[in-house]
């Protein structure tokens, strides 16, 4: 009888550790976040503080103006946590990476391209046709036209079609947070990849930034999520005569996170594609 009691500790925390999810930290509040024991601690508004284990964190986004006690970062970064920083305008301000995961076969095999000295055309080379190809799939999921075949063409159609369903601002809006989302889960992805991590420095000073790349690729696979939302509410209000209200940040968390196993499969799908061009090239 005295073994049980850790047992079905143990057991809870095995639970537990299964079930993370992303916190995303509200960018009007301005929280203070610092770390008691093995939770953060979150602070703002002037309401109690709230109290969130690490051990169910798997990545987190949180705005320029919040503050963070040093040993909260250190106590992210020691469980694998990513933290993205944005911007108010919704785009990357900083990213803190913390132990690489155990898979290593993409890092060094990356490594091992950085030594060749035509790496730069070669990668770029890469970038583009992935991107291009990305591009070609949404226009023809969204049903676009068949004579646009460059990069710059389908992200100006890609725009058009939007503003036929939201107005500038709340389009943008949207595709700002959404992105950010989608750039939070390919670092925390990378990260787990043993990619830009704190032991991976020769990944992490610009040669290249693949977290940084592989995000960009992600975030047009979420353009059908952004326009199809768009085109839904656009319809709905014409439909029941209402007025249609702003988009909100919340709606985009909403949305990434409901297609979350999609997005997921889009995001390991570009490093398994990456992880197969590195070995070709041997």
């Amino acid at each position: 009888m005295s073994h049980l009691p850790g047992t079905l500790e143990q057991r809870l925390a095995d639970l537990n550790t299964v079930d993370r999810k992303p916190l995303y930290l509200n960018l009007k509040n301005n929280p203070r976040v610092r770390c008691e024991g093995s939770a953060l601690r979150i602070d703002g508004d002037g309401r109690a503080p709230v109290y969130i284990p690490l051990r169910r964190l798997s990545r987190i986004v949180a705005s320029q103006h919040a503050a963070w006690d040093t040993e909260a970062l250190l106590a992210c970064a020691d469980r694998g946590i990513t933290i993205l920083i944005v911007r108010e305008d919704g785009g990357p301000a900083a990213r803190v990476m913390g132990r690489p995961g155990e898979r290593q076969e993409l890092r060094q095999r990356l490594l091992d391209l950085i030594q060749r000295p035509d790496w730069k055309t070669l990668y770029g080379g890469w970038l583009y046709a992935i991107e291009r190809q990305i591009l070609i799939d949404v226009q023809r999921r969204m049903l676009g036209p068949h004579d646009l075949r460059t990069p710059a063409q389908i992200r100006q159609w890609i725009n058009r079609r939007a503003l036929r369903w939201a107005d500038p601002r709340d389009a943008d809006n949207l595709r700002h947070w959404i992105n950010e989302l989608a750039t939070a889960w390919m670092h925390n992805h990378c990260q787990q990849l043993g990619i830009g991590s704190a032991d991976s420095e020769l990944l992490a000073d610009g040669r290249p930034d693949v977290a940084a790349d592989l995000a960009r690729l992600l975030c047009w696979q979420t353009e059908t999520l952004r326009l199809g939302w768009l085109q839904r509410r656009r319809q709905w209000a014409e439909r029941h005569a209402k007025p249609l209200r702003p988009v909100t940040r919340r709606n985009a968390i909403r949305l990434f996170e409901q297609h979350g196993a999609r997005m997921g499969i889009h995001g390991r799908e570009l490093t398994n594609r990456l992880h197969y061009w590195l070995v070709d090239l041997h």
